[in-house]
């Protein structure tokens, strides 16, 4: 640490508290989203770990006091609030996401957009992603296969009756869970069917995974 000479400290004081409530007020003290989170839901919940991240949001794991359960509450990270194009996105997530009622599609429970605070809440899906089940186990035995493509397709059909197209379908989006079933998540880059069957988003926009792409969208 610089130490100024006798004369100068007490001006040297005066700046190193200075820089202490510039710090302040650019937010060193500020409260992580983990406990913003959990303020906002209230003293019912509780955050007890993180589950996972991606390109614009953090899922945390929620404990629900009153119904004794788990969730998995994906909240759209601090920096990005500031990107409409980001926050709207996310805001269609989650208006596709509670139109589909399916046994093969996560659920939204619940969702909020305030205080400077946009998610929504699933319940937590025990089991893990078809990705991780294909590194685990290698090639599938075909009636294990048809299964779960049986599901998805399911879920799949469901959501195209209710005009939500998923577009990003890949193994990390698919959850085998531990009962067996099977589960589509994520409809983050989802877009939604005018009446004449047209799509609702603008052309020349290359969203979801190439590498899981028709050869005609990459």
């Amino acid at each position: 640490m610089y130490i100024t000479p006798r004369q100068s400290r007490p001006w040297g004081l005066c700046r190193i508290y200075a820089a202490f409530n510039v710090n302040t007020l650019l937010g060193m003290n500020q409260p992580s989203l983990s406990q913003r989170l959990e303020t906002h839901l209230g003293p019912g919940y509780q955050v007890t770990g993180e589950l996972g991240h991606g390109g614009f949001g953090v899922v945390y794991l929620v404990g629900d006091k009153a119904q004794q359960r788990y969730l998995a509450v994906k909240v759209i990270r601090q920096e990005l609030m500031d990107s409409p194009t980001i926050i709207e996105r996310f805001r269609r997530e989650i208006g596709y996401a509670s139109k589909l009622d399916h046994p093969n599609i996560i659920p939204v429970v619940f969702s909020a957009d305030e205080n400077d605070l946009l998610y929504y809440a699933m319940p937590r899906a025990r089991g893990k992603p078809l990705s991780k089940h294909l590194r685990q186990r290698g090639k599938l035995p075909l009636d294990e296969a048809l299964n779960i493509l049986l599901q998805v397709a399911k879920g799949l059909a469901h959501a195209h009756g209710r005009g939500v197209i998923h577009r990003d379908v890949k193994p990390a989006n698919i959850m085998i869970e531990t009962t067996g079933k099977v589960s589509i998540l994520d409809f983050g880059v989802a877009k939604a069917l005018s009446k004449d069957g047209g799509t609702l988003t603008s052309s020349g926009q290359l969203l979801g995974s190439p590498e899981y792409m028709s050869p005609e969208q990459a």
